[in-house]
């Protein structure tokens, strides 16, 4: 069996260091929202470029988005 987490929308740098603790702690998936759209006055940044750092920091670990399906 594998193990995954949902990271939610947030701070790019703050998700990228709650995956990169993910694979270090042996997790196997770490996943954010893909979806922007979570009311006024709530920054969120771009999912796929978030994405994009997750993988460029980290060798092992799947890394995913919650709703589209890739």
């Amino acid at each position: 069996m594998k193990y995954g987490f949902v990271i939610p929308s947030g701070e790019v740098e703050v998700i990228v260091d709650l995956t990169m603790a993910a694979e270090a702690a042996g997790w196997d998936g770490a996943f954010t929202w893909d979806g922007i759209n979570v009311g006024p006055n709530i920054e969120v940044s771009d999912p796929w470029a978030t994405l994009a750092a997750m993988a460029v920091r980290t060798e092992r670990v799947t890394i995913g988005a919650v709703v589209t399906p890739v």
